[in-house]
């Protein structure tokens, strides 16, 4: 019975270790350091979640933000249709800041936002936040 006891709660301490060692995993993959600040982020799965974005939403909390991932990079085109608050998007490419929308106003999809360059990720947050977290142009991303 001992020799059981023992295998089993080798087991039990295995499958735990794994499931933490996988929250870990996960926790650093959804998160993101930029300038000061660290974000937690939202990822779109699918056309209908990248085309809608943060719209239909009242806010998005300060530490948190939208992630879009282009595979292969390119010059998306965002808009602010059913946005309901204004927000900064921070265009990246090779995990550096390459561009910034800096305190986008609601305007219903009226303006189209693209960057300068091909990207292969962008990043939508509360207005004001990148100058708040001091990003710069240049910036590496973490």
């Amino acid at each position: 019975m001992g020799h059981q006891r023992k295998l089993i709660f080798s087991s039990i301490t295995f499958v735990l270790a794994a499931l933490l060692g996988l929250t870990v995993v996960v926790a650093l993959k959804d998160q993101v350091r930029l300038g000061t600040c660290t974000f937690t982020l939202e990822r779109p799965r699918t056309t209908q979640e990248y085309a809608k974005g943060l719209g239909e939403r009242d806010t998005i909390a300060p530490d948190h933000g939208m992630w879009f991932v282009f595979d292969p990079p390119e010059q998306p085109t965002f808009w602010m249709k059913g946005m309901r608050f204004p927000i900064d998007i921070i265009w990246i490419a090779d995990k550096k800041v390459v561009g910034l929308n800096e305190n986008i106003p609601v305007d219903d999809g009226v303006s189209l936002y693209t960057p300068a360059e091909p990207v292969d990720a962008a990043l939508e947050i509360a207005a004001g936040r990148s100058s708040q977290c001091n990003m710069k142009q240049g910036a590496p991303i973490l």
